[in-house]
């Protein structure tokens, strides 16, 4: 690709773009964070579950964070760019091929992020409930 000068939303609306198109499906969400999602599983089961339960449990955070994608914000992209890559874009410009990596890993980390939140919510509502049946 040839080098060429990208402004903050340029690059943060394509950050957004690889989120959508990496994680396409909550199959490929659990597929690539099979083990955070696994142990969030378990530690919100008041059970010991089953490799099946364990299973099935994580393919429904894997849905619920596929159904929240949206939720990321260019906004929250553009926080997250490295300054030394959004200044030489804008001074000089870039080779988004030589970033490819780290494109790709943020858009991970973001997705990471949202699954994380997910999960702390689901902690509180959990954590509520078990209070009033105190």
């Amino acid at each position: 690709m040839p080098i060429k000068k990208y402004t903050d939303e340029e690059l943060s609306s394509l950050v957004i773009q690889l989120i959508h198109k990496s994680y396409d499906s909550p199959e490929k969400i659990l597929e690539t964070f099979r083990v955070n999602i696994s142990r969030k599983v378990q530690s919100m089961s008041m059970k010991k579950l089953t490799e099946n339960e364990i299973q099935e449990s994580s393919l429904k955070v894997a849905t619920v964070a596929f159904n929240n994608l949206n939720r990321i914000s260019r906004e929250m992209a553009s926080a997250k760019l490295s300054r030394e890559i959004t200044q030489k874009s804008r001074q000089t410009g870039i080779d988004l091929s030589e970033y490819k990596d780290y494109f790709h890993g943020l858009a991970k980390d973001m997705v990471k992020g949202l699954i994380q939140w997910n999960y702390d919510q689901a902690k509180k509502e959990r954590n509520k409930i078990l209070k009033k049946r105190k």
